[in-house]
């Protein structure tokens, strides 16, 4: 999987798409942090999609963690702007 977003997935895959991405990451003892920023630059009008995610892991023990997510998207040809917060509670045994 080439893709590293959330929601820019068709851009990225569109024909003749060029896609430029950053990312950090930062792992502490029980938490970790991400934020990436993705631009793909695709079709006849070489329109600009965006999105910028921000994800934070915590481990309250070794089988209970939280993690939120959270992103924005900026379609430039489209209506489907989008801001989404993902919150997942994660028990393991």
């Amino acid at each position: 999987n080439i893709d590293p977003t959330e929601e820019l997935d068709e851009s990225v895959y569109a024909a003749d798409s060029q896609t430029v991405y950053g990312k950090i990451e930062y792992e502490g003892s029980n938490y970790e942090f991400e934020t990436v920023y993705a631009q793909a630059k695709h079709g006849a009008a070489d329109n600009k999609d965006k999105e910028f995610t921000v994800e934070l892991e915590y481990a309250f023990t070794d089988a209970l963690s939280a993690e939120v997510v959270y992103t924005t998207t900026s379609m430039q040809d489209s209506a489907d702007d989008k801001d989404v917060t993902e919150v997942s509670l994660t028990y393991s045994f």
